[in-house]
């Protein structure tokens, strides 16, 4: 068997329900998930919001409307292997950031949690219609209380993700940043 856990982290969309294949062939794994929430599995879930699953490999995880029939959002080839226990998030919005994008990608290196904290470390890429593609490195830590989000906090230093992506400022940074302490 193998855990997952779904939060919706994506403000000014609605509620949504995820499961695995597309089309006519979807199968949920949480339903009616609303912002700010981790998912009540269609399932049964343990204490810590996880639903127990077989392993999944090179399936693909989508997302809807809740109780819609229409595909919003389709990760495709995701791999979870037995004893796996795993986190996946809905981030940014429905409209907006990803309209301006080719690609923007989201991966959690590192992912500590317990007593109702949550502590992530994360690399965002963001690939945008026209210009350099951005990698930020950063980390996040989200309390938790019955299952929801009470309070979240990032923290990245754009400065320098942006003079890494940037050419024309990593000379510019280089210089200022021992000036700048």
């Amino acid at each position: 068997m193998a855990k997952l856990r779904f939060i919706h982290a994506s403000p000014a969309t609605p509620n949504v329900d995820v499961g695995v294949g597309t089309g006519a062939s979807f199968s949920k794994l949480f339903a009616n998930v609303a912002f700010g929430t981790a998912a009540a599995a269609a399932g049964s879930i343990d204490a810590n919001g996880f639903l127990a699953t077989t392993p999944l490999s090179g399936v693909n995880v989508t997302a809807r409307l809740a109780n819609a029939s229409t595909d919003a959002l389709t990760v495709p080839n995701v791999a979870l292997p037995a004893n796996a226990i795993a986190t996946a998030f809905a981030i940014g919005g429905k409209t907006g950031t990803m309209m301006r994008a080719r690609r923007l990608s989201f991966d959690v290196n590192d992912a500590i949690g317990g007593q109702g904290s949550l502590f992530l470390t994360w690399t965002m890429t963001y690939e945008p219609r026209r210009g350099p593609t951005l990698v930020f490195e950063g980390s996040t830590h989200a309390r938790m209380q019955g299952g929801v989000i009470v309070e979240q906090r990032d923290y990245w230093d754009l400065l320098s993700s942006l003079a890494q992506s940037l050419p024309l400022l990593r000379g510019v940074y280089a210089t200022l940043a021992p000036r700048l302490g």
